[in-house]
């Protein structure tokens, strides 16, 4: 069992794994090497005072008839001071040392933190497709909290452990080779009972996590279905399963904490045993003239000292299995390929998109199963095109290719003539704005909401956006108007002020493409209406697309796109399709 626990940092994944770990902390290396010193000196500081009690016993109370002299009282009191001034060094020393660890800690996580949420945000949308949210969460919070806590449990923790207790065997190898070998026989048993204990504590403590994570996912699901729990009276229902579901995690957490209490009971018990068996020892020592008392004083201190070190040695090697997974977890994300990487170097768009020519382009989500075929036409500014099909027919993957979300498996985008791939991402986002089906509104004001599109809008343009939007006959029916706080998600919004809201923010990013992703499905004929005259006013200085579903609401566009299983079947206008009498008159009519 020993080997199996210890084979782990002897084989090739732990040593990739740490020359991974040691790269990311090499810029840290000054201030790791520095908090380290303290650290050392802090320890060597703490084994003074029982250097100094043993000095005090064997020079003045034992050996002697006791004297009351002052010169001796004196030394005494000056060794007492020696004795509390290397406690309040050592203590000072570790203030210090756990300000610049916190330092480190704190700056280490900032860094891992930027470096992965910056890699997340340019990844594909499909990424996030087969990824769970709380999943991703959980790389963030508590993975990142883990390989922070690396450091100390790879570096700093083992060796001052083990430097305290080479110095405490050191001496008592000096003193006699016996108790030196009583130690290490105690420290032995230790080991193994600890090792034992802790490989049946760690599932449980994973169990935990896992439960923990559960209970959190559910919470934030029914929160934010709390109108569909209500509408089915299903309240009783959810309380009684969360309850469940916390006392399942707290009989975990009572498990866990039995065991951990057990481990704690051994360790005092083993530290009782500890220090009987160096009184005994060490009398019997003295008795035959081999150890002084003062030396016997200075092994009892170490002996209570000792414990500590090896105890941190023991959760070091079980807590570095679980950093370095947790490692792995967070470069396994960082080596998930970016479809479209920020590049500086990119070409940018001089001036806004007059067109887009889409050229035999292809995609697919898994080798052989496309999911676009053959995608061929042009939209230019000043023109609305509508994107019409069947559920899975591709509408909303080609959007995503056209916005760069998702790259191409063969065919080219051309904007302004230029491949889109060739582009900097940035630059060309800042040309487009989307209103999907479902929109998300943050947490915050209608002003807060639209600002996101454009942060340099003054109130005169808000206002203006809105008209566009046709909102503003809305905001200026609220007490306080564009400041007006519409809840997480807007769920103080209609379903139809969600959407002229996100048209609003949409507007407000001066895009020269905006793309309405059936943004009216689920709207009535009022608000749908609404949103068609706010895209139609505006068309002249855009291209306009429109994915849709119900194909009365773009009979006035100027282009009509028709998609079955990843091929356009139809092309045209309105008019001229429905003459044909094929698959969009077919559509329309049903």
């Amino acid at each position: 069992m020993i080997r199996k626990r210890l084979e782990f940092f002897f084989t090739k994944d732990f040593i990739t794994q740490m020359k991974v770990f040691l790269k990311q902390i090499s810029h840290y290396r000054e201030i790791i090497s520095f908090s380290l010193l303290l650290s050392i000196i802090a320890n060597a500081l703490g084994l003074i005072p029982a250097l100094i009690s043993g000095q005090i016993v064997d020079g003045y109370l034992s050996g002697r008839e006791l004297a009351n002299s002052p010169q001796i009282e004196k030394e005494i009191l000056l060794w007492a001071g020696a004795l509390f001034l290397a406690y309040v060094l050592s203590e000072v020393l570790n203030i210090i040392q756990n300000q610049v660890q916190l330092r480190f800690r704190t700056s280490f996580n900032h860094s891992l933190q930027d470096k992965l949420y910056k890699h997340v945000l340019h990844l594909p949308i499909n990424f996030f497709n087969k990824t769970k949210s709380g999943e991703l969460l959980s790389r963030f919070t508590n993975d990142i909290n883990q390989i922070t806590g690396l450091s100390n449990q790879l570096i700093l923790t083992p060796i001052n452990a083990l430097l305290r207790l080479s110095v405490i065997l050191a001496y008592c190898f000096y003193l006699s080779p016996w108790i030196a070998l009583l130690i290490l026989l105690i420290i032995g048993t230790l080991t193994i009972l600890c090792m034992f204990l802790t490989k049946k504590t760690r599932p449980l403590q994973n169990e935990i996590y896992d439960k923990q994570a559960v209970i959190h996912g559910f919470l934030s699901e029914v929160f934010q279905g709390i109108r569909t729990v209500r509408s089915h009276a299903k309240e009783a229902e959810e309380i009684s399963q969360h309850s469940q579901r916390h006392l399942d995690l707290n009989d975990t957490r009572l498990k866990s904490n039995l065991q951990i209490q057990g481990i704690y009971t051994l360790w005092s018990f083993m530290q009782a045993i500890a220090a009987a068996l160096m009184l005994a020892g060490g009398s019997i020592m003295i008795i035959r003239g081999h150890m002084s008392l003062g030396e016997l004083v200075v092994v009892q201190f170490f002996t209570a000292q000792l414990m500590n070190p090896i105890f941190n040695i023991l959760s070091s090697i079980s807590s570095t299995q679980g950093g370095l997974a947790c490692l792995e977890r967070y470069h396994k994300i960082l080596s998930e390929e970016l479809d479209n990487p920020p590049d500086s170097n990119r070409k940018k768009l001089d001036k806004c998109i007059e067109k887009i020519k889409i050229v035999n382009l292809n995609f697919s989500y898994l080798p052989d199963k496309p999911v676009l075929e053959n995608i061929s036409f042009t939209m230019q500014k000043g023109k609305t095109y509508a994107l019409v099909g069947t559920s899975g027919s591709g509408k909303s993957t080609l959007a995503d290719l056209i916005c760069g979300f998702q790259k191409a498996s063969i065919g080219n985008i051309l904007i302004n003539g230029i491949e889109l791939q060739e582009l900097n991402k940035e630059n060309y986002i800042q040309h487009l704005a989307i209103v999907h089906q479902a929109n998300f509104v943050f947490d915050g004001t209608i002003r807060d909401n639209i600002l996101y599109g454009n942060t340099e809008l003054t109130s005169s343009d808000l206002i203006e956006l809105c008209q566009k939007a046709q909102l503003h006959d809305f905001i200026d029916s609220l007490e306080l108007g564009l400041d007006s706080y519409i809840g997480e998600n807007g769920i103080k919004l209609s379903g139809g002020q969600k959407q002229r809201l996100c048209l609003a923010r949409a507007f407000a990013a001066k895009a020269d493409l905006i793309i309405l992703d059936e943004a009216t499905s689920h709207l009535d004929s009022i608000n749908e209406r609404l949103i068609q005259k706010a895209v139609f006013e505006n068309k002249n200085d855009l291209i306009t697309l429109i994915i849709a579903h119900n194909l009365s609401t773009i009979k006035d566009v100027d282009q009509v796109i028709v998609l079955e299983k990843g091929e356009i079947k139809e092309i045209g206008t309105h008019e001229g399709l429905m003459k044909l009498r094929g698959l969009y008159f077919n559509m329309l009519k049903s």
